[in-house]
């Protein structure tokens, strides 16, 4: 006999899909667009970082990912305030971080030089989703269903959410026409060679719009463990924005320290992995609270 928790298969499924459909489309460009290195011991590193960065912190690193996407993917399952809408709008970046780890693991490694660099491309639909996100969670669309089955065909996405996603994986275009400098600084990045290149330029909006988002929404569904996530959210997403930048704020002789580069790395994928589990915890608390209000109603 097929029930809720058939139900919530159903939607769980349906979302990995489609996560899958546009990494894949991303994985193939970047691939397709890299060319290959003479050895792996290039200074271009692997895909972009230092050769001073291990293959194990790497690969710790990128495992990361992983274990924060699966374990989210359990929660959603065997959370059973949520309807099966809410499990498809919130798998989504579930299976993104539980792709990611992966992929990386494979653009880690081959000695390739990355045109498309795809840790920082995949980036951005991500802070992208956190728009879309809000936007199903405050529209009256997918929430007919908090008792009963889903309409698969049905679900909150449509023209709007392919609209924003596609603008976000556009966006870094800017990288390629504003890229970053060849070589850093020898005073680190202070004063007058302070850089910020098309990377950061394409980023920073799409983190301030999904920021902007998440206050909106959490104004609405607000609760005590929304606000708790939020807060968590924040810190680390802060972290993250401000280790990609930090080799400016250095000087080189920090930045040239063995242990700098695996350290920053770590640091990175942390900070990344710890946004990411509390960017779902929180909009999984604002769920929550507009199925309670729509059972009260």
């Amino acid at each position: 006999m097929k029930g809720p928790g058939a139900n919530k298969g159903k939607a769980l499924w349906a979302s990995g899909f489609q996560v899958t459909a546009v990494t894949a489309a991303m994985l193939a460009a970047s691939v397709l667009t890299s060319t290959t290195l003479p050895s792996p011991s290039s200074s271009f590193g692997t895909a972009g970082l230092p050769d001073s960065t291990p293959k194990a912190v790497q690969l710790l690193g990128s495992s990361l990912y992983t274990l924060t996407g699966a374990a989210n993917i359990y929660l959603l399952l065997r959370d059973e305030r949520l309807a099966p809408s809410m499990v498809y709008t919130n798998a989504v970046m579930c299976w993104s971080a539980f792709l990611f780890g992966f992929i990386q693991v494979y653009t880690d490694n081959p000695p390739r030089k990355w045109l498309l660099q795809f840790d920082e491309w995949y980036t951005m639909p991500n802070f992208a989703w956190g728009v879309e996100w809000g936007f199903q969670l405050l529209e009256a669309t997918g929430t007919a269903d908090v008792v009963g089955p889903i309409e698969l065909g049905n679900t909150p996405s449509g023209f709007r959410a392919l609209a924003i996603l596609a603008l976000s994986i556009a966006s870094y275009g800017l990288k390629l026409l504003l890229p970053p400098p060849a070589t850093p600084t020898s005073s680190g990045g202070s004063g007058d060679n302070f850089h910020v290149d098309g990377f950061v330029l394409a980023l920073l909006p799409q983190v301030v719009a999904a920021i902007a988002m998440c206050i909106y929404c959490v104004r609405r569904y607000g609760n005590s463990s929304a606000r708790k996530y939020l807060a968590a959210f924040l810190l680390a997403c802060v972290a993250f924005l401000v280790l990609h930048a930090v080799d400016d704020m250095l000087p080189r002789t920090i930045i040239s320290m063995p242990w700098y580069h695996p350290l920053k790395h770590l640091c990175i994928k942390i900070s990344d992995c710890t946004q990411i589990h509390f960017s779902i915890r929180f909009f999984v608390a604002m769920f929550w609270e507009k199925g309670a209000e729509k059972k009260t109603a």
